[in-house]
């Protein structure tokens, strides 16, 4: 019997729903992009889940934040 996991996430048009399997297929896709993730995001090779997603989002940030301060800059400067 598969056991179920939700993780509400909040989205600009609705509530999504994230179905975690935990067991069979579909845990060994999520595991696989967790990795990738884990990967991606900096100093979460060891992070937990909650950890990952959290760093994840404030990495985000930091990213749209520089790309406001580059358009920023292109504008100011004109290049």
């Amino acid at each position: 019997m598969k056991r179920r996991a939700t993780l509400p996430l909040k989205n600009r048009r609705n509530r999504r729903r994230i179905i975690l399997m935990t067991s069979g297929k579909s845990s060994i896709l999520f595991q696989r992009k967790v990795d990738k993730l884990r990967k991606v995001i900096p100093g979460c090779e060891e992070a937990g889940i909650q950890t990952l997603f959290q760093r994840t989002i404030e990495h985000i940030v930091e990213l749209r934040l520089q790309i406001n301060i580059l358009d920023a800059l292109l504008s100011q400067y004109g290049v």
